[in-house]
């Protein structure tokens, strides 16, 4: 799911309850079939949504990004290249600076992208997504294109995620610009060693530093390319002979004619320019590229809770699960059992919805749950009697380990189930996010009330209760879903927290 996609597909997520975006996520489940998995489902949501015309905020986000690429290109390019001109536009019958060229079109760039890589090491060792300023003002440039192209949805759209993968998008766009930049000076620079004849000298204000010293600086930086070029290397002799001085205006390198020597810089300072500036930014490019795309391989719905409640609530009746083989019901006759209540009997055994089957359920604390609840029709409903039943929160602080150690990582939805009534605590909070990080698996809370081999009444309240409870847990946090005779998943708008983006 590329980001416009998924940008139109939050934006249907947060209109799931209008009946005309409930119609097209319909015919969208009619196109894909019943056993087409939720990222599947999502796109064909989004696609029908825009067959049907309906107003959606990833082509403003679209047009508003390759604006501002294009624009980073073509900004980049004429910077470089003016940048150039500047460094060669020298009075008449003055050589340029080496070290004005080197200090000003190519070390600097070498420098920004060992910083770029650096910084998003750093950001990643701290579990951050960005590293602060870097970035805003194409952020802010970006928003701005967007409200523009928006429309009619220009109100709603500053409220939108962030898609997958969006701060290597965003450092992508400054690693084109600096791409284009060199690329310009690059250009400019050899379109001038064409048509003006342009020397080349290096001086310094200290009157220490010696042509030994600046052959040894030479020779560390063609060390690539010394061997199979050169004659983009300077030799010791064109090195003592471009020894310029400022205040005498004049080659102290002792030789009546050096303008041949000076003129020998100009392959070294090219191919300086295309080794430590053009190739860096654009392995720079490639790298931020691979991660964005990477970001957008590893993203699936059901990591967002509004979506896996959606799920949830309607793969609980109708055509959203079907029968187990060998069972004669229909979706059509599963949609009413349940004394109307949308429940269904045990009977029926569901089969979860496609990609929805969880690994394993950790019941917390002292619930009193076993395998037996676990096939009740009603958390059959969403897939737990399949799941492998773990125990954690009780007396003994080992368990919370073994739990974690159990379930593993994967991609498999996993359950915590807790007891009605129960409080939350910190030692909960923490098993949480642990649960998270360790297993990254997308992660649902259950809030039932055992009653023997039932299920007793849930209020909505509980519901409230652990949302606020597990909205401390940050951006990912849980979805909560109350499991119950006549618990069905509400609103996750309702009560604090939303649907945790």
């Amino acid at each position: 799911m590329q980001p416009p996609d998924f940008l139109d597909w939050q934006f249907l997520l947060a209109r799931r309850r209008e009946p005309e975006v409930r119609a097209l996520l319909a015919r969208a489940r009619d196109r894909v079939g019943p056993d087409a998995d939720p990222d599947a489902l999502a796109l064909a949501w989004v696609r029908e949504a825009r067959s049907a015309g309906l107003a959606l905020p990833g082509r403003p986000w679209s047009q508003a990004f390759r604006v501002l690429r294009w624009g980073a290109l073509v900004f980049g390019f004429l910077l470089g290249g003016g940048a150039a001109q500047a460094v060669l536009a020298v009075p008449t019958g003055e050589p340029a600076n080496v070290w004005v060229f080197l200090g000003i079109l190519v070390l600097p760039q070498l420098l920004m992208v060992l910083l770029v890589q650096l910084g998003t090491l750093w950001a990643g060792a701290r579990g951050r997504e960005s590293f602060g300023a870097l970035l805003l003002t194409l952020r802010g440039i970006h928003r701005w294109l967007v409200e523009r192209f928006g429309g009619a949805l220009r109100a709603e759209l500053p409220a939108l995620p962030s898609p997958p993968g969006e701060v290597w998008r965003w450092l992508g766009l400054t690693q084109r610009l600096g791409l284009a930049f060199s690329l310009g000076a690059l250009t400019a620079f050899l379109l001038t060693m064409v048509f003006v004849d342009v020397g080349f000298a290096w001086s310094s204000t200290f009157a220490d530093l010696q042509a030994h010293q600046v052959e040894r600086f030479v020779r560390l930086l063609s060390a690539p390319w010394r061997s199979w070029l050169p004659q983009a290397v300077p030799s010791p002799e064109v090195i003592a002979t471009t020894h310029w001085s400022q205040l005498e205006g004049r080659f102290l390198g002792g030789v009546e004619a050096p303008g041949d020597a000076a003129r020998r810089w100009w392959p070294f300072l090219a191919t300086c320019l295309v080794t430590y500036a053009l190739l860096p930014r654009g392995l720079s490019l490639l790298l931020t590229d691979h991660r964005a795309r990477a970001a957008v391989a590893r993203h699936r719905t059901l990591d967002d809770p509004a979506w896996r409640e959606l799920l949830a609530e309607l793969g609980a009746v109708g055509p959203w699960r079907r029968p187990e083989d060998g069972d004669g019901g229909t979706p059509e006759a599963a949609e009413h059992d349940g004394a109307g209540t949308g429940a269904p009997t045990a009977d029926a055994a569901p089969r979860p919805a496609p990609g929805l089957a969880p690994a394993a359920a950790v019941a917390w604390g002292g619930v009193p749950l076993d395998e037996a609840h676990l096939r009740h029709p009603v958390l059959a409903a969403h897939g737990l009697h399949r799941a492998a039943l773990h125990r954690a929160g009780g007396r003994e602080a080992h368990e919370d380990e073994s739990a974690l150690r159990a379930v593993g990582p994967g991609p498999e939805p996993l359950w915590l189930l807790v007891e009605a009534g129960a409080t939350p605590d910190k030692r909960l909070l923490r098993f949480l996010e642990r649960l998270e990080l360790e297993t990254g698996r997308p992660l649902t809370v259950g809030v039932l009330r055992p009653d023997g081999s039932e299920l007793g009444p849930v209020p909505e309240q509980e519901l409230r209760l652990w949302r606020e409870v597990t909205g401390r847990l940050g951006r990912r946090r849980p979805a909560v879903v109350l499991l119950g005779p006549d618990g069905e998943p509400l609103d996750p708008a309702a009560g604090a927290g939303g649907s945790g983006r």
